[in-house]
């Protein structure tokens, strides 16, 4: 017998997850799969629930934030109305991506995150539209006021 098969004898026959029943599995020899029954919340590490919506909301706030960054270092540069407008709205985005990461984390839930009628929902709706909004003006500012290339290769 192979190594590899040793291996996969050995995980298959011996050793047991938490549940009974349930065995580990080596998909392709490579890695160790955990299985588990699909009823189950993800869990860390430590074995402590996750929540996903709070998983997902903070990424995107992480994503938001660093797009956010992007955009201040562009109106630095430039200092152009496109750019401006751009930096506008993205910072709307920040405030989507914070809403969202307020209502998963249930933090100020008097202002009813994820309810319709509440002012969180319209204050997700309004950051929303006008980040939308302000994005695709900055960058028709910046289409149409953009310096020709001259194509000769001097500047």
């Amino acid at each position: 017998m192979s190594l590899l098969a040793d291996l996969d004898a050995f995980y298959t026959d011996h050793r047991r997850c938490g549940e009974p029943g349930r065995r580990r599995r080596w998909a392709g020899g490579l890695v160790r799969l955990h299985v588990r029954r699909a009823d189950r919340s993800p869990r860390d590490h430590r074995g402590h629930a996750v929540n996903p919506a709070a998983l997902k909301s903070i990424l995107a706030l992480v994503a938001t934030s660093t797009l956010f960054a992007g955009a201040a270092m562009l109106y630095q540069r430039r200092g152009t109305t496109g750019s401006a407008l751009q930096l506008l709205g993205v910072a709307c985005f920040v405030v989507v991506a914070l809403a969202h990461a307020f209502e998963a984390l249930a933090i100020l839930p008097v202002l009813g995150w994820g309810q319709s009628n509440s002012i969180g929902h319209y204050i997700d709706l309004g950051a929303a539209v006008l980040g939308v909004t302000l994005v695709s003006a900055g960058l028709c500012f910046h289409y149409i006021h953009r310096v020709p290339r001259n194509d000769s290769g001097a500047r």
